[in-house]
């Protein structure tokens, strides 16, 4: 099985994420990352992280490219996973549901939480299947 994990998105890691690239079909359904980008610069309760392979796990700077990126949300007890999106060169690994495993394991020990939760678009067919 594929793993993740988490790294939060930095200067260094910036490029990189705002290169990551939709599969054409997703583009109708998932906001530009420079877009989350900027949100999460306003506002503190987001929280941005580039996603790797587990092959980077013990090395300072990722030796593996990334391969998505997310952002959580705790607010108001509910922790959310507000923007999922994996690059169109590690589409079909299933690396969405692994994603959305990582997402909840981080969010599960805060004690703020006390619901988990997303959305997505009903039309979005690839989302249904995670």
């Amino acid at each position: 099985m594929f793993r993740v994990h988490f790294r939060p998105i930095t200067s260094h890691h910036l490029a990189e994420c705002l290169a990551l690239e939709f599969d054409e079909p997703q583009r109708a359904f998932v906001a530009p990352n420079v877009l989350s980008r900027a949100q999460a610069y306003l506002n503190s309760a987001l929280r941005p992280f580039g996603v790797y392979d587990d092959g980077s796990l013990g090395f300072e700077a990722p030796v593996t490219p990334m391969a998505g990126f997310v952002m959580l949300q705790v607010t108001a007890g509910v922790g959310f996973v507000l923007r999922l999106m994996i690059d169109r060169r590690f589409q079909g690994r299933r690396l969405a549901r692994v994603t959305v495993r990582e997402a909840v394991r981080r969010l599960r020990p805060d004690p703020e939480v006390g619901v988990i939760a997303t959305s997505h678009r009903h039309e979005n067919q690839a989302v249904g299947s995670c």
